[in-house]
């Protein structure tokens, strides 16, 4: 008998094991660098949006807190009423224009998705990998 064709029989298996091993590896592998990439994206994408954001809030903030003073007293010259009462009616505005411009950030951050092709990826493997039914 020849030792050899035993070796071969049993060495089958473990070369199977081996190649799911590495397709498992490069499934993983390319997937992960999927997620890499989309995160880069998001990120440029999130840092210039926050960047952009950051810049025109504290310009506008700086100019409406020069200006505010100045129409106050100019509103309540013309009205004849007294500066602080002007004042309350000017913050009373401020505070619903604030909530409006917060729901509609909210609306847009519920609507925001970011790393979609990942998902779908992973949704697409999901449905690949789950048991079919006869």
């Amino acid at each position: 008998m020849d030792p050899l064709p035993k070796a071969q029989a049993s060495s089958a298996p473990l070369s199977g094991l081996r190649d799911l091993v590495s397709t498992v590896i490069l499934y993983l592998d390319a997937r992960l660098r999927l997620i890499q990439i989309e995160s880069r994206e998001a990120g440029t994408h999130v840092l210039s949006l926050v960047v952009l954001a950051v810049i025109a809030i504290g310009f506008l903030a700086l100019g409406w807190l020069i200006a505010i003073p100045a129409l106050i007293w100019l509103l309540s010259e013309k009205l004849s009423q007294p500066w602080h009462l002007v004042a309350l009616c000017t913050a009373g505005i401020h505070l619903v224009l604030g909530f409006i411009f917060l729901i509609a950030l909210k609306t847009k951050l519920a609507r925001l998705r970011l790393f979609e092709d990942t998902v779908s990826e992973l949704q697409k493997d999901r449905q690949w990998l789950a048991p079919k039914l006869p």
